[in-house]
């Protein structure tokens, strides 16, 4: 005859309570909206703009950190342009060819869009990025000897001038031509060969 257990037995352990963390709906909703109405404050008013104090200076850090600016509008002229570059490769033979900045996915063609934009937003630099491309084309293709660098700019008409029949259109930006120098009469500056870089014969914006 089997007998209930003694003091001896097995004992069971009573289950581990779980204490779940729980935050008040106001904790959350209170930031949210003041974040909210500072981008409204941002986007509509342009508010801190050029001013100056604790208050103003401690707005524009917030609004830098959040990365809420003003620079995303819905009509001209406050739209940005779109750009492109070609580059007119000439061959020593007589012949030429377009080469153009593409890219086989749309990620890829989004970042060179975005590095052509801010080469060419500044006018003083535009000369510099379009000899830099040009000698990268030059040393792409051993049998180039000129790159005509073209850059064109996709101007947005205002609601004014587009209710009068104007229309977007690409307009020219930018034109320059470089040559390969001359590698028997160009002097190194390190001491190395130099491997076909670009000498400026004609640039400029154009009119």
């Amino acid at each position: 005859m089997i007998g209930a257990p003694t003091g001896g037995g097995c004992r069971t352990r009573s289950p581990t309570r779980v204490t779940r963390f729980r935050v008040a709906p106001e904790v959350v909703a209170i930031p949210i909206a003041l974040h909210l109405a500072m981008v409204a404050l941002f986007v509509f008013t342009g508010y801190p703009g050029d001013r100056r104090g604790l208050i103003a200076d401690g707005l524009r850090t917030w609004r830098n950190l959040a990365g809420i600016f003003r620079d995303y509008t819905f009509f001209a002229p406050r739209v940005a342009t779109d750009t492109k570059v070609a580059f007119l490769v000439e061959r020593e033979g007589g012949g030429s060819r377009v080469v153009t900045l593409d890219s086989p996915t749309r990620e890829g063609a989004f970042r060179i869009n975005c590095v052509v934009n801010a080469c060419l937003r500044d006018e003083r630099a535009r000369d510099l990025f379009a000899q830099s491309w040009a000698a990268g084309v030059l040393g792409a293709d051993p049998e180039a000897i000129r790159v005509s660098v073209l850059a064109m700019a996709f101007e947005i008409p205002t609601m004014a001038a587009y209710r009068e029949g104007e229309r977007p259109r690409w307009l020219p930006l930018y034109a320059g031509a470089f040559e390969r120098r001359d590698r028997s009469a160009a002097a190194p500056r390190d001491g190395g060969p130099d491997e076909g870089g670009a000498a400026e014969s004609a640039r400029g914006p154009v009119p």
